[in-house]
């Protein structure tokens, strides 16, 4: 990936089973959109809706992708939508800002 952190250079990888790692996350806001690239590439399109709140453009859904921990990493902000909290939508990504992804939801057969 050329990102490197404290611990080496991150990998991008998908586990075959259950098993300890040690995770170390890139240290800039411009590796950020990269990465998540290369998440989304190996098929991070399903994100799990945690909550709503006020955007500057109105309300937005909060949810987080497989690659995300609710407490410390960014979200994943969605314009309003019809659905609930815990619900698992699938999305595209379409930009980022700090550690914060923003995804449009789409219907199953028109991801990408």
């Amino acid at each position: 990936t050329d990102v490197m952190t404290p611990l080496g250079e991150v990998g991008v990888f998908r586990a075959l089973s259950d098993g300890y790692i040690q995770l170390a996350g890139p240290s800039a806001v411009a590796h950020l959109g990269p990465l998540c690239q290369q998440f989304y590439d190996q098929g991070a399109k399903r994100v799990i809706i945690d909550g709503a709140e006020e955007g500057e453009d109105g309300p937005e859904l909060i949810g987080h992708a497989w690659f995300q921990a609710p407490d410390c990493d960014g979200a994943v902000h969605i314009a309003a939508g019809e659905v609930s909290v815990g619900d698992i939508v699938t999305v595209d990504l379409v930009d980022s800002f700090c550690y914060e992804l923003v995804g449009e939801i789409v219907e199953e057969g028109e991801a990408e």
